[in-house]
């Protein structure tokens, strides 16, 4: 966001100073899937704040419909009582499956759900590293 917001700074001529440019205050998280790690940026929901009140998480994360999603399922389920519903996810969104309490990380497109809560996104390209088939072990940690 910073970078955006310099750009159109200068796009603009506008002089600055660094404490004009507003610091990102959203979560960010880690996954490790072996020796690499990937970051997550969280959203600014209950859903999120509950999925980051339990971290640290060793899950598996099982592939689902070729690869379409990775998903695993917290217990308790998340909460998503008053969150708003609604997410056509992209690669890299982490979400919640409200009908199945499951987590699904997309690592494809697929299509508008009113079932669907966004609770964060995977940073650059880091999705890569679950776009495989099969099930990944995984540690989740807030950075």
């Amino acid at each position: 966001m910073e970078s955006r917001i310099t750009e159109w700074l200068d796009r603009i001529g506008a002089d600055r100073e660094e404490s004009d440019i507003p610091e990102s205050s959203s979560p960010i998280i880690n996954i490790k899937i072996g020796d690499r790690t990937i970051t997550a940026t969280m959203e600014d929901n209950a859903a999120a704040q509950d999925f980051l009140s339990r971290l640290p998480l060793e899950v598996t994360l099982n592939d689902y419909n070729n690869t379409t999603e990775k998903i695993f399922y917290p217990s308790p389920a998340l909460t998503t009582e008053g969150v708003t519903r609604g997410c056509t996810p992209i690669p890299g969104d982490i979400t919640i499956y409200v009908p199945w309490g499951n987590v699904a990380i997309f690592c494809k497109n697929w299509s508008h759900s009113n079932d669907l809560i966004k609770i964060g996104h995977i940073n650059g390209n880091g999705i890569e590293a679950l776009s495989i088939d099969g099930d990944i072990q995984v540690k989740i940690e807030q950075q």
